[in-house]
């Protein structure tokens, strides 16, 4: 199956950024130099300013050293990468083999517009790590200058091939180095790792771009002579002839000097020597000394393979070196870290106290003030290590970030392939020997501040919960309150209902027909003498119906009365029932004059007895 091609952002990132950081590839013998630069901001908040200057500063750097290169020496330098005929740099895009910045493509505020550069010449802009190389000739040299930017410095690796080099004495010193011919060592030392480099820089480079701050915070120089000599190589563990060329390094059995590593790598087909930093103090303050190195290697490996182990070896040092940034306020970090302990067990000890005496009547220590001096503490441990670096980015960045690096210089490290030479130090036992501890502090610091994050949160979370119980416990004093307040409201509401159902109870059974009866017997006191009998029986009617109606809702108010008022009203509604009958009996026996002695007239007589109410 085939699919049409596509050129998608993604694409060409995963596959492309992938690879453009690649090493410069070069032929032996020659001459390197490698240096390092912190990009240096103070303030965390400065630092975005500060990474865009210096992209300016490299490319103004790029473009005038190319210009001065193709005008006095080489008309045929260029930059990579140049893509569409425009050289992409950092912060810039140049017309290719023209040197000067293409102003179209920026937009009003001077920044490059990546709308107006095409899809590939997007993709290498807007790369976060690149790489950016000058290619030129110089006095007989092939000269690749290749300037790379990463998060926090950026480096400038410097390779120049020297078979042809046209420089006086330059071929003759080269020779007598490949036959092992150091008679005039220090003249040699000097010409190939100082006045090389010195000629060769001020030569092309203008010096009021060199004295720029973006170059003030060098903390990595490395120089270097690469040879192509089987012939050392041949001479495998043959003590003689390294302890010839180590006076070159400074360093020498027979003599005090620098200590140096020996080792072989590639599986023997290379042999690096080096001393891996500079150990003696007895020099001019002014005067900066690099790590020097030597690397022999086969004739029969490539250009590619030349560069990537030199690529490794420098990226494995600057790694070493970055590392070690700040080292000093890491280590007062420490020392101050270490009285952190005494307040958390306090605080820790407040907590276990607490938790103890909860449910007893004894006082409580204060935790929040213990956790709070604990906290205060931590704060001054970075606060403190802010101040005496100079910076705001904190402790756990820098731990952080020399972690980092760290592991890349091991990993660099292990892909060397080392083996090792009698009689002296592996590439990698020197490193771990010399700054294995440095490291391992390091570490050990991440680990203790890691701790103590850890520490401090637990503490947070012990103090959390313990005002989370004493809200709780409040919430529940203040319920168990409520509910009391609810439970004697209710009380009180029942007590006042029940006051209110008998006070109803005493109304409606006696007031009410009390004042009722009283006005009917005002109404009709000056009535006919049938009048005083009606009284009499509405008196009946009212309170028997009133009574009944109190009885009534008594019940309905009160379940205990329920029961009681039904039969009540029941007793009530037969009271009435059999009284009226009675009553109704007797009249209309008189009525009819059935009383005559008919023997149902004691019977009668009886009933109207019963319920004396008269018609």
């Amino acid at each position: 199956m085939y699919f049409p091609p596509s050129n998608t952002p993604e694409y060409r990132r995963g596959n492309a950024d992938a690879h453009r950081v690649r090493p410069a590839n070069f032929r032996a013998p020659a001459l390197i130099s490698h240096q390092a630069f912190w990009i240096y901001s103070n303030r965390q908040q400065h630092r975005d300013k500060e990474r865009d200057r210096v992209k300016h500063i490299i490319d103004r750097v790029i473009l005038q050293t190319a210009n001065q290169a193709n005008q006095r020496y080489d008309q045929d330098a260029y930059i990579t990468p140049s893509i569409g005929g425009s050289d992409i740099l950092f912060a810039n895009i140049a017309f290719a083999r023209r040197f000067l910045v293409n102003q179209s493509c920026q937009s009003e505020d001077g920044r490059v517009d990546p709308a107006r550069l095409n899809p590939a010449q997007r993709t290498v802009f807007e790369s976060d790590h690149r790489v950016v190389s000058l290619q030129f000739k110089w006095s007989g040299c092939e000269v690749t200058v290749r300037f790379e930017f990463l998060t926090e410095y950026f480096s400038i690796t410097t390779i120049a091939e020297v078979a042809a080099c046209t420089l006086p004495g330059m071929t003759g010193r080269i020779e007598r180095l490949q036959n092992f011919d150091l008679d005039d060592v220090v003249s040699i030392k000097n010409e190939l790792f100082e006045i090389f480099w010195r000629e060769l820089t001020y030569d092309i480079c203008p010096e009021s771009l060199l004295a720029d701050t973006a170059f003030a915070h060098i903390f990595a120089d490395f120089r270097g002579v690469v040879l192509a000599n089987d012939r050392l190589l041949a001479m495998r563990d043959n003590e003689p002839f390294i302890e010839v060329l180590l006076p070159l390094l400074g360093s020498s059995k027979s003599q005090q000097g620098y200590e140096c590593s020996v080792s072989y790598m590639l599986g023997g087909r290379a042999l690096y020597m080096t001393t891996l930093g500079p150990q003696l103090a007895a020099y001019a303050d002014e005067r900066r000394i690099p790590v020097t190195y030597l690397l022999s290697v086969s004739a029969a490996s490539d250009r590619w393979q030349r560069g990537r182990l030199i690529d490794l070896i420098h990226t494995a040092g600057t790694g070493r070196l970055a590392a070690l940034r700040d080292l000093a306020a890491l280590r007062g970090a420490g020392n101050r870290l270490s009285g952190l302990d005494y307040h958390t067990s306090i605080a820790r000890a407040a907590v276990s106290e607490h938790r103890q005496l909860a449910h007893s009547r004894h006082p409580m220590p204060d935790v929040a003030k213990c956790i709070n001096a604990a906290h205060a503490r931590f704060n001054e441990v970075t606060e403190s290590f802010n101040t005496t670096a100079q910076t705001d980015y904190g402790l756990s960045y820098r731990i952080e970030r020399s972690r980092y690096y760290v592991a890349r210089s091991l990993a660099n490290t292990a892909l060397m392939r080392i083996e090792r030479v009698e009689g002296y130090h592996r590439y990698d036992e020197f490193v771990e020997q010399r700054l294995g501890g440095t490291f391992d502090f390091i570490d050990r610091l991440g680990r203790r501040y890691e701790r103590a994050v850890g520490a401090l949160s637990l503490l947070d979370g012990y103090h959390l919960t313990i005002q989370s119980n004493e809200i709780a416990l409040s919430q529940n004093e203040i319920a168990l309150s409520q509910a009391e307040e609810e439970a004697e409201e209710a009380a009180i509401s029942e007590k006042t209902l029940e006051i209110q159902v008998y006070g109803e109870f005493i109304l409606i059974a006696f007031l009410l027909p009390y004042y009722a009866v009283g006005l009917l017997a005002h109404i009709y006191e000056d009535a006919g003498p049938g009048a005083h009998q009606k009284i009499k029986i509405l008196t009946y009617i009212i309170w028997t119906v009133a009574f009944g109606s109190a009885i009534y809702r008594i019940g309905a108010q009160d379940r205990r009365w329920r029961r009681i008022s039904r039969a009540i009203v029941l007793l009530i509604l037969m009271w009435i029932f059999i009284s009226a009958s009675a009553q109704a009996l007797g009249w209309a026996a008189d009525k009819l004059e059935l009383l005559s002695g008919d023997w149902w007239s004691p019977l009668i007589h009886w009933l109207v007895r019963q319920f004396p109410v008269s018609w």
